[in-house]
């Protein structure tokens, strides 16, 4: 794949392989900026809601899987996911 999207984005243009670097650094940075503030976020949550929203959206657990690594049931975890969801976006309104 790399090796692929190398071979496109050099087109023998300078000026638009300067161009298209250009928008991948402001790109990147933006993105960065994001995760922190995202992080940031997180990090204000109670802390069962932290553990959760990360076992869930960082490391990929389905809720069942969830459930059982939490001994809560299905129901809960969805309830809690759900509320810390809300609670997450309220945080990111107020950046």
């Amino acid at each position: 794949f790399r090796v692929d999207a190398a071979k496109e984005f050099y087109t023998g243009n300078t000026e638009k392989n300067i161009e298209v670097l250009s928008w991948l650094q402001t790109t990147a940075k933006s993105l960065k900026e994001d995760v922190y503030m995202v992080a940031e976020a997180i990090e204000k949550l109670p802390e069962l809601y932290q553990e959760l929203i990360m076992l869930r959206y960082a490391d990929g657990y389905t809720n069942r899987e969830i459930a059982v690594i939490m001994d809560f049931t299905v129901a809960k975890v969805d309830k809690i996911l759900s509320r810390a969801r809300k609670q997450l976006a309220v945080l990111l309104k107020e950046v």
